[in-house]
């Protein structure tokens, strides 16, 4: 249902009773004091707002449900989320009184029009199901030429799949179109060989209580899997299958005080690598050459020393990356600075780089890395403790095979949200775009981001882990057995 708020109009001519929203570099005329609720909307040159919003009027109207009107709509300005004090103004141009309450702001773009969405949660009324939302609409007899370059994508929801359990999942392995893994919670391991349609459920034998994280298959009868926890209390162990998962092979529990597995990944179906956190300062990382069957660990005196408080997340076994023949990276947080380590000799040497990302506290960093080829690779993180509103950027990108890292920021981007996982969108060999196609996806929800366009919101679900099947579909797994997919 909706109900008109307000008509909003873009000036460059100062006008009197303007407020002054110096955090968004606008002075805005509140529609309140107008008789027919015109707002005036006056932005500083530098304002970082899409043109169509700076340019074109725009009509608002309240909306009951704001989740389903982000639903496969091209993003151009992503949700942030602030807490005004009840001694300043609202980040909203519109309600200019003061205010204590929490806003939500994002736009996105329709066939016909430019939207500004905020979700204005009243204090006493945040866990209320459905919380009233403005939708600024751009008014269309002024879109004759921003029309042209306007998309719209249909609503692609993701379809939840009956898996048979309510394990929790952050490991998933796509082999092909017809045969997924995923590994979780409870010793827990699921398969399908038909698409989704019928999955088997398996547990780990004497490994009930165990947090299988990672998994990597190979086909539909061989795979590896991965459990997080601490290896003096026999937490931290990796089991082999070549029967379709119905029976496991333990091939490697280290006892070491301090190891804390986080990714296992591999190269091709012999060679392979799994990190822990470091111990005693030193970065801690295991390879196989022999499909898992046993394990080495790489000298630690190889790797740069760890940061004070440095470490990986073992949120959804991707927070390393695997290219080519010998190519290795992986993220870290918790420190000062979140950085990544890389090796282009299969771990015999490393180097470390810097990134933009600078964790204010021990739940934030990296996350997730992922490499298209040897140079262009994304890596996405944030705040888990604060999903919805974590310290810039969560989103980086390098071109030079990890040197250096650069935010993927503007406001279209989803920079201030959380991601768990990030993986890449496979493209054509001659494509070498340094933001080729990919998805995102964490605790707010999934981004879509095609090659050469903008960012669209694909769901609001809680999502732990993406893998893609072929360029057309997309698997994503979650908490209580959640398993979806998704085609575009």
């Amino acid at each position: 249902m909706r109900r008109y708020h307000h008509i909003g109009i873009p000036t460059t001519e100062s006008r009197p009773g303007e407020t002054h929203l110096k955090h968004l570099k606008l002075f805005v005329v509140s529609h309140q004091k107008s008789e027919f609720g015109v707002e005036w909307m006056r932005f500083e040159a530098d304002a970082a707002v899409p043109d169509l919003v700076r340019q074109v009027p725009h009509v608002a109207f309240e909306v009951t449900d704001l989740s389903s009107e982000l639903l496969g709509r091209e993003i151009l300005i992503h949700p942030t989320v602030s807490a005004s004090r009840s001694s300043s103004k609202t980040a909203h141009p519109s309600n200019c009184s003061n205010s204590p309450t929490p806003i939500i702001q994002l736009a996105y773009r329709t066939k016909r029009a430019c939207n500004l969405q905020i979700r204005h949660a009243r204090k006493g009324q945040r866990k209320m199901a459905k919380r009233s939302a403005i939708i600024v609409a751009l008014l269309a007899a002024f879109l004759v030429a921003a029309a042209i370059h306007a998309r719209s994508r249909p609503t692609r929801p993701w379809k939840q799949l009956n898996v048979g359990t309510a394990a929790s999942f952050r490991g998933l392995s796509v082999v092909n179109d017809d045969v997924v893994w995923a590994s979780g919670t409870q010793g827990t391991v699921i398969r399908t060989v038909d698409r989704g349609k019928t999955w088997d459920v398996r547990h780990v034998a004497g490994a009930e209580n165990q947090d299988f994280r990672g998994i990597r298959a190979f086909d539909a009868q061989n795979a590896v899997i991965m459990s997080t926890g601490n290896a003096e209390k026999g937490l931290a162990a990796i089991y082999r299958t070549s029967d379709g998962g119905q029976s496991w092979t333990l091939s490697f529990a280290p006892k070491t005080t301090g190891v804390f597995f986080d990714s296992i990944a591999f190269w091709d179906r012999n060679r392979g690598v799994v990190l822990s956190d470091p111990v005693n300062g030193q970065f801690v990382l295991f390879r196989t050459v022999d499909g898992g069957v046993t394990w080495t660990q790489i000298p630690p005196q190889k790797f740069p020393p760890a940061l004070k408080g440095e470490g990986s997340f073992a949120a959804s076994n991707s927070c390393i990356a695997l290219q080519g023949e010998k190519n290795i990276w992986f993220v870290t947080g918790g420190a000062s600075v979140a950085r990544v380590l890389r090796s282009n000799d299969a771990g015999e040497t490393w180097k470390v780089a810097e990134t933009p990302v600078r964790p204010p506290n021990a739940s934030s960093g990296l996350f997730s890395i992922a490499f298209r080829d040897a140079h262009h690779g994304v890596a996405v993180g944030g705040d888990y403790a604060n999903p919805g509103n974590s310290p810039i950027p969560t989103i980086i990108r390098t071109s030079d095979g990890g040197q250096t890292w650069q935010a993927i920021a503007g406001p279209a981007a989803p920079s201030s949200l959380f991601f768990s996982s990030i993986a890449f969108i496979p493209s054509k060999p001659a494509e070498t775009s340094a933001t080729p196609g990919m998805w995102v996806v964490g605790p707010v929800g999934a981004f879509m981001k095609l090659r050469g366009k903008r960012w669209i919101a694909e769901g609001t679900q809680n999502l732990n882990d993406v893998a893609l099947a072929g360029n057309r579909t997309a698997w994503a797994v979650g908490p209580k057995g959640f398993v979806a997919r998704l085609r575009w």
